[in-house]
């Protein structure tokens, strides 16, 4: 039998990979490093792990990952990405999902407000710093996932050396953080990116990073009754 403390380890282990592979995503225009990326097994089992309860985004994430892997033209693909990535996230036209969290919070969808204020604040009380030479605004989904698969880290060294104080408060941290502000705003995040004229990935890893954000939530809530 499995011992419950591994089994811990294992789908933690599972979780940070998939916050990174999300967060590299986001970060940049696509490229052939993350065409390797999305396309390697590590990638797909991580997404797989948390394809449950009838959360199909991830699973079609994972069909389209693993379709990356077979497909035999990848220059093609890759200039099919990035008219996708620039279309959602960068514009000239109108943007159709901005990736920042306070756009969905106002109907001026403006930047800057108190809730980037307050993730901000969340950022400074765990030691997390952003280039000051930035002026991106913090609550940019980039820095929100870079932040959770950061403690993410964390939470498996405290699992690691038996800290339970620490490692169930790093829980709260992020089980509150994504209560607070990533649960907030990513379905509609995924909402506005089925407006793209495509979906050869955008699409569908926008819907399935707001899955994974909801299905993380419940994960981090039993955990902390463990903890």
């Amino acid at each position: 039998m499995e011992d419950p403390r591994d089994a811990t380890e294992a789908i933690l282990r599972q979780r940070t990979l998939a916050l990174m592979l999300f967060r590299h995503a986001y970060a940049e225009e696509p490229d052939e490093t993350l065409l390797e990326l999305l396309a390697s097994e590590p990638a797909v089992a991580s997404i797989e792990a948390f394809a449950v309860d009838g959360h199909h985004e991830l699973d079609r994430l994972a069909q389209t990952m693993r379709s990356l892997s077979q497909n035999n033209d990848a220059a093609q693909t890759l200039a099919a990405l990035r008219r996708e990535y620039t279309t959602l996230f960068i514009g000239p036209e109108k943007i159709v999902a901005p990736f920042w969290e306070s756009v969905y919070l106002d109907p001026r969808e403006l930047l800057f407000l108190e809730s980037t204020t307050d993730v901000r604040k969340r950022y400074e009380a765990e030691g997390y710093r952003i280039d000051a030479e930035t002026r991106e605004a913090e609550d940019g989904i980039v820095y929100e996932l870079d932040f959770l698969a950061h403690l993410a880290d964390r939470s498996l060294e405290a699992l690691r050396r038996d800290d339970r104080q620490e490692f169930g408060r790093l829980v709260e941290v992020q089980r509150s953080f994504e209560h607070d502000h990533l649960l907030t705003w990513l379905p509609l995040f995924a909402e506005r990116a089925k407006g793209a004229r495509t979906d050869c990935l955008y699409p569908t890893l926008c819907a399935a990073v707001a899955a994974f954000i909801a299905v993380d939530a419940a994960l981090l809530e039993e955990l902390a009754g463990t903890a």
